[in-house]
């Protein structure tokens, strides 16, 4: 039983990044068509979070950042994971579409 339990807890482990994730709608895109510098989302619980691209952020499905400016026009749903730097930088990693 003891090896199960272990398992168990790798598994558990190994699903959870420990990144923190953030939901909400694009409100500012810095940058231009191409490259985005940074981006502003509001959160559901009307927070607005800065997010600074990580050297290979995209998006999950392979779009690449950029498609943040058609998100800032429709306003439809993100889901960011991103990690906090040294210096307070919020860095995405990974940007999600969320289904309505």
């Amino acid at each position: 039983m003891p090896v199960a339990l272990v398992a168990c807890a790798m598994l558990i482990v190994s699903c959870t990044s420990g990144d923190p994730t953030v939901r909400g709608v694009v409100i500012d895109v810095q940058g231009d068509l191409v490259v985005i510098d940074r981006f502003t989302i509001l959160t559901e619980s009307g927070e607005q979070i800065e997010l600074e691209p990580a050297p290979d952020a995209r998006f999950h499905d392979g779009a690449p950042l950029s498609h943040l400016n058609e998100h800032l026009r429709n306003g439809e749903l993100i889901e960011v994971t991103y990690q906090v730097l040294a210096d307070g930088t919020r860095a995405a990693l990974t940007v999600e579409d969320v289904d309505g």
